[in-house]
Order: structure tokens, then C-alpha cells, then sequence
């Protein structure tokens, strides 16, 4: 997913700690304008899009008095493109 094509991905993720919510959403290569947002905060979820997108994860917050800033989030990620 380095490049602007007519593939399309699948994405679903999770995070680390499930005290932890993420913000997720889907924005271009390179650009700030963010295309795709989830409406509320999650510790799991889906994302899809085209080859011209990258998916993007914030801190969103933590629960039960969770102090820890530290995410990690662990992704599974399928791509299709149409043969030549």
C-alpha cells in the first residue's frame, strides 16, 4: 500500500489493552484531510478503502483510571487488486 492503484483493502484491528480506546480513520498518502472517521472511540473495529488511502490511529482515551498513553495496535490487512 505504497503507491495509488485500483486495489482496495480490508483492515481489522484491535487494540493491546483493552482499557485503552483508539480513534481510527482512513486519510490519503500524504494528506491531512482524513476521508473516513469512526464516530466514537474503540479498543477494536474494521476499516476499509482504496490503494490511495493509508489508515490512520489515534489515542482516543483511557478507561477505568488507565493512566498508560502508550497503544499498541495490532492489525490484519487484505488487499485486492485486479489482475493485469
Amino acid at each position: 500500500m505504497n503507491g495509488c492503484s485500483a486495489g482496495r483493502f480490508m483492515l481489522r484491528w484491535r487494540s493491546a489493552n483493552p482499557d485503552v480506546l483508539v480513534d481510527s480513520a482512513t486519510g490519503y498518502f500524504g494528506d491531512v484531510r482524513v476521508i473516513n472517521s469512526l464516530a466514537r472511540s474503540a479498543n477494536y473495529g474494521y476499516m476499509q478503502g482504496t490503494n490511495c488511502e493509508e489508515p490512520l490511529f489515534r489515542f482516543g482515551k483511557a478507561l477505568k483510571r488507565n493512566q498508560s498513553t502508550l497503544v499498541d495496535i495490532y492489525y490484519e490487512i487484505k488487499f485486492w487488486q485486479a489482475a493485469p
